[in-house]
């Protein structure tokens, strides 16, 4: 049973992506398409919470895995395809390429029994969260502006939440991860604040930027 405290941190957790979603509409015709791309993910996700919320309501343990598993695969494979889209090095490219066959691979044996899901979810995240601190780097190293364009928020929030929380997806179905669970309730609402941020000050950046340029 949860606590006031940890049902009160998973609701502000839930609910804490309409921040980013939001600002993400009320941008999204100054945004490019890849970002408008990433704004439905984050309705997909808001959608899926809600989803494990209304299963956990009226007790339906078998359909909040399957919809547990389904984000797992649209997580694992959007986050590489995003990775693969923004950055311009071929050999970052290339990975990115082999991980959507081992990715998918590695999805359907995580479909056989509920103790995978958790070593699945681990590998994403170490990999997931390597290959976006690598794109953050050479996100830095490109940059011409004083200001950080939308394209840097994005990916800064990808690799905190998968660099923060690869050790705890790990324990997605144990009791231990129940207890620490309240840790990847906060991350979230951090990693959420912080795509917030990208959409509201990103966007204005990248104006600035184009601005300049003409």
């Amino acid at each position: 049973m949860l606590t006031n405290q940890e049902y009160i941190l998973r609701i502000v957790s839930t609910f804490s992506v309409l921040f980013p979603i939001i600002f993400g509409f009320f941008f999204r015709k100054r945004m490019p398409t890849w970002a408008r791309w990433f704004l439905l993910y984050l309705v997909f996700g808001f959608l899926v919470d809600l989803g494990g919320w209304l299963f956990y309501k009226i007790q339906n343990p078998d359909a909040s895995w399957v919809n547990r598993y389904i984000y797992e695969l649209v997580e694992s494979m959007f986050f590489v395809w995003l990775v693969r889209y923004i950055t311009n090095q071929k050999t970052i490219r290339k990975i990115c390429n082999f991980l959507f066959p081992l990715f998918g691979l590695m999805w359907i044996i995580s479909t056989l029994s509920t103790e995978y899901i958790g070593f699945f979810r681990t590998i994403v995240g170490v990999i997931v969260a390597f290959l976006s601190g690598f794109l953050l780097l050479e996100l830095v190293e490109a940059k011409k502006s004083k200001g950080f364009p939308i394209i840097f928020w994005i990916i800064l929030g990808v690799f905190f939440y998968n660099f923060c929380t690869f050790f705890i997806m790990a324990l997605i179905n144990t009791e231990a991860g129940l207890k620490v669970w309240w840790i990847q309730n906060s991350i979230n609402i951090t990693t959420n604040v912080i795509f917030g941020v990208g959409f509201w000050v990103g966007v204005n950046e990248n104006q600035k930027h184009e601005m300049s340029e003409e």
